[in-house]
């Protein structure tokens, strides 16, 4: 592969994600601004407010408190997002100075779909999500697999978003939903989010088998060439045996008003 298709590909992780976080910006409640060297998303709620795509030529320190003062007008936490192309190129150094912690790292991964196979996996059964029924069911999965959110939040937050590109499935044993992911098309390039799994019933490959089952059956491979997602590294595993490979990598650091400086 040429730097120049790598870089396409880079760049068509980071704009899945951002644009995952526009849609979520969009709902009732939310605010986006798309200022001139950074993007930011209020939510309306405690969870999923974001600035990204920071671009930041002049005092980088003013500039990180001025985010600060609006997320604590809100009195809501945020993350801010470092990746490849962040600017400047210290500024998650600037970012902790001003009281930011790091909070986690993930792994920019995609599978080109034309040339992907489906692995040999044990079947699981699954549903998209169609009705507010099985939404809530999807969003209780979620928080459950993702502690500290709340499904309540999150049922608010994702029936909110009025954008058709989103889909959501949950995956089934025995008829009992345990495994959810969402996917977020945009042209030729479908995101994958979400990925969760009952705690109970972790450890047996399900969120794997839904996966394996939702890419070979759901995405159109005339139309849809590249899978993106962003992976935690005890699922990076997972991904690469399910034919994803690294491209680049994300840090997210948190703020909130309420922690010491």
């Amino acid at each position: 592969m040429t730097m120049q298709a790598e870089s396409k590909i880079v760049e068509a992780i980071s704009g899945n994600l951002y644009q995952s976080y526009l849609s979520i910006g969009q709902t009732t409640g939310g605010e986006i601004g798309r200022e001139a060297d950074l993007t930011w998303i209020y939510t309306g709620q405690p969870f999923l407010n974001r600035v990204f795509d920071a671009h930041i030529a002049g005092d980088a320190a003013a500039r990180i408190r001025s985010v600060q003062q609006r997320y604590a007008k809100w009195q809501v936490p945020v993350s801010w997002v470092c990746d490849p192309a962040t600017e400047p190129a210290d500024l998650a150094v600037q970012l902790q100075a001003q009281g930011f912690q790091h909070a986690f790292h993930s792994f920019g991964m995609a599978l080109e779909m034309p040339s992907w196979q489906p692995r040999d996996l044990p079947p699981i059964s699954y549903e998209r999500v169609a009705d507010d029924q099985l939404m809530q069911v999807w969003a209780n999965i979620v928080s459950a697999a993702f502690h500290g959110f709340s499904s309540q939040i999150l049922l608010t937050i994702f029936s909110g978003i009025s954008d058709p590109r989103w889909s959501y499935y949950l995956g089934f044993v025995q008829g009992k939903p345990v495994t959810t992911i969402s996917l977020l098309t945009i042209g030729e390039t479908v995101g994958v989010y979400w990925v969760g799994t009952l705690p109970a019933v972790r450890g047996q490959g399900l969120a794997a088998s839904l996966l394996n089952a939702v890419l070979s059956q759901e995405i159109d491979k005339e139309r849809q060439k590249l899978i993106i997602l962003h992976a935690l590294e005890p699922a990076h595993n997972l991904y690469l045996r399910l034919g994803f490979e690294d491209y680049c990598s994300y840090n997210m650091y948190g703020w909130s008003a309420e922690q010491p400086k």
